[in-house]
């Protein structure tokens, strides 16, 4: 419980995620995830899905390679590509 504490007290981010999901779940989530990024995705998947603990728990079991996060598209490839199939209006300034 002061693990918990700790984790979420100071945190914009994730402090008002603590509700949307059950004790354990968020129990299995911040022993597996030490990345506050990787924390929140897995919450807001958790919510969104109605994932059940062993869902989440097997969702953070399978092993991704330590280099993920440089496997992954830049935002300005993501947003090339929705640009090119007409996807994202071009007038903006900003992409949604």
């Amino acid at each position: 419980m002061q693990q918990f504490y700790a984790e979420y007290q100071d945190n914009e981010i994730l402090q008002p995620l603590v509700g949307e999901i059950s004790w354990s779940k968020h129990l299995v989530i911040m022993a597996k995830c030490k990345d506050l990024q990787e924390r929140q995705f897995y919450i807001q998947a958790t919510k969104k899905f109605g994932w059940t603990k062993d869902v989440v728990t097997y969702s953070l079991s399978s092993t991704l390679p330590d280099n993920y996060k440089n496997l992954l598209p830049s935002p300005e490839e993501i947003a090339s590509k929705l640009i090119d199939f007409n996807i994202v209006n071009t007038d903006d300034e900003t992409i949604n």
